[in-house]
């Protein structure tokens, strides 16, 4: 019989205590791994198990046990030895078969069949990070398996269990905690689709409705419907009627005379939805199409998309890192063919007063000095935890630039006027607007947002050149290249895109030559401007930004881009980018 922990290349005696105890705990955690009634009660329940060694996995990993993250060096003596102590108990606790048979519930299973060690071995090692190839090995070579059967002992358990890893994250550093929280939802989520799918997402959802987990959970399930309608037919039924809930009337809306940096995809109005309320202010992202070919049952499939779409956005609570704006419908212009996304602003102070233009992170870069060290790294931490959440809902972003990340802030000093929604913005550069804070950034450009699903359609239109070069090479279109299926790793280069901008406050437009390929772009950053960011914002920094570009990350050496569909692959890329770029990023300090 195989070592599940030998598969993994470790060597149990040199490793130190704490490690050992976690491995141990870690198999002993695999054992437990099927339910023997049925009732959705004890899915619930069993998938609250699960929860909590997704809790006691991501704690391992970012109390770094197999390296030395967990030793009296580095911690006072009382809380190594509380630790310790903790985790001997979880040990103990799952290894007492006599009390797990008769105080919790469970019972044991036969044998499984012995894997073949060559696969297997193969499958350990393509995962992100140490602790995940002993979960990965303990779950393939595991001796023992125990099942379910009684609910109520059960709930003990996992009370037990809970109360366990409690008392471990009690220990880890305060501001990483909300960090912490993401990085376990994620790892859930992502476990729940993999493992068993959609009804894997429903049982999860039905354990944790409420809190964040819940709102995770209902972001994906609403991915999963708008993915449904992105794969239906291309023409729609003959007697298709908008909805009334979400189409709105276009008489509503008012244009506003206001800076506009992208006025072509977004525009600034005003939605008067009843008499003798003040109008809110709202985003308008437009959506073109062509009206030549776009026509009958053509643009009538496209509508239901965009209304698929609207949905999608809709679903709600969001979780907070989101930072998505609230989405009231979609409109149809009367005049140029194009769908717009309506956006409200987010809730602000009573005293500010009046229209107002957001200002775009281009914007600000422009006009802005560069911004104190401190600033840019908990900006750049934001936005990387932003598309992490994202993609842990498996929702593509497909428009990351620094002209979609925009800022809320009363504008004293520029009024706005209405204008007709054909009337070009005009900015008044005798003006100086307030610069508002960098700490409140909002995701936009949703207008081609769509779930991350291998079997999705994805647009092939060519972006406009000045967004375009955010972009991967793959799905730039420069050059006149074709524009291949979107990924969540070309989202990740976007983000290194913005990324570079807020490390050398400067556009990325500076750093393109006309006529450049993506690939050359993409060389030209890597070898002349992301070096630049060990100087100015330090080494683990330019990595981060360096691994979002070229891909390389160190959790992802064993895949192959053939696999970019696995469910494998993308759990593994998720969990490489929040442990290589994320939490690098938001341990940034000065």
């Amino acid at each position: 019989m195989v070592d599940p922990i030998g598969a993994t290349g470790l060597v149990l005696a040199s490793l130190t205590l704490p490690a050992q105890v976690f491995s141990s705990c870690v198999l002993a955690y695999t054992t437990i791994s099927d339910i023997r009634t049925t009732g959705r009660q004890l899915n619930a329940l069993f998938w609250l198990f699960k929860l909590q060694h997704t809790r006691f996995l991501v704690w391992g990993q970012n109390s770094d046990v197999y390296r030395d993250g967990i030793n009296p060096e580095n911690l006072s003596q009382p809380v190594y030895e509380m630790i310790v102590s903790t985790l001997m108990q979880i040990k103990d606790l799952l290894q007492d078969f006599d009390r797990l048979r008769e105080h919790y519930g469970i019972q044991e299973l036969p044998a499984s069949n012995i894997r073949d060690p060559q696969v297997s071995n193969r499958e350990i090692r393509r995962q992100a990070t140490m602790v995940f190839q002993v979960q990965k090995s303990c779950s393939l070579f595991r001796k023992l398996k125990w099942a379910v059967y009684d609910r109520d002992k059960f709930a003990g358990l996992v009370n037990q269990l809970t109360q366990y890893n409690d008392a471990l994250y009690q220990f880890s550093p305060l501001i990483r905690r909300p960090s912490q929280t993401v990085a376990i939802e994620a790892e859930a989520l992502a476990t729940a689709i993999v493992d068993e799918g959609l009804q894997g997402v429903q049982y999860l959802q039905n354990a944790v409705s409420n809190g964040q987990m819940g709102q995770r959970t209902t972001a994906y399930l609403g991915g999963v419907g708008l993915a449904a309608v992105e794969n239906g037919p291309t023409s729609s039924p003959i007697y298709f009627t908008p909805s009334r809930n979400l189409l709105m009337d276009f008489r509503q809306i008012q244009m506003l005379r206001l800076p506009n940096d992208t006025p072509k995809r977004r525009a600034w109005a005003q939605l008067s939805m009843n008499t003798g309320y003040a109008p809110s202010l709202v985003v308008v992202e437009w959506r073109p199409y062509n009206q030549m070919n776009v026509v009958g049952q053509i643009k009538a499939a496209l509508q239901i998309k965009v209304e698929a779409l609207v949905k999608m956005l809709q679903q709600g609570p969001k979780p907070p890192g989101f930072r998505i704006l609230d989405c009231l419908g979609y409109l149809e212009d009367n005049q140029i063919p194009r769908f717009g996304l309506v956006f409200r602003y987010p809730h602000l102070n009573a005293n500010q007063a009046g229209p107002f233009a957001p200002l775009t992170l281009f914007q600000i870069i422009a006009k802005q000095k560069r911004p104190y060290l401190g600033d840019r790294f908990q900006l750049a931490g934001f936005l990387a935890e932003s598309l992490y959440e994202l993609h842990s809902s498996r929702w593509l972003h497909k428009s990351v630039n620094s002209h979609n990340i925009l800022f809320f802030r009363q504008d004293s000093d520029c009024s706005a006027t209405p204008q007709s929604a054909y009337t070009s913005s005009v900015y008044n550069s005798q003006s100086q607007p307030n610069i508002p804070s960098l700490m409140n950034p909002y995701f936009t450009g949703f207008a081609l947002a769509r779930p991350d699903d291998p079997t999705s359609v994805s647009s092939q239109t060519h972006p406009d050149p000045d967004v375009g070069i955010y972009r991967h090479p793959d799905v730039q279109g420069l050059g006149g290249k074709p524009i291949l299926p979107y990924h969540c790793i070309h989202d990740i280069y976007s983000l290194g895109a913005v990324l570079l901008e807020i490390g050398t406050w400067s556009h990325l437009a500076n750093f393109y030559q006309a006529g450049q390929t993506g690939p050359a772009f993409r060389d030209r950053l890597l070898s002349q401007k992301v070096p630049l960011l060990g100087v100015s914002m330090g080494e683990k920094y330019m990595i981060a930004v360096r691994k979002c570009f070229d891909g390389r990350f160190d959790g992802m050496q064993l895949f192959q881009d053939h696999e970019k569909g696995e469910p494998d692959y993308i759990l593994n890329l998720q969990r490489s980018f929040y442990w290589e770029v994320v939490k690098t990023l938001k341990e940034c300090h000065v």
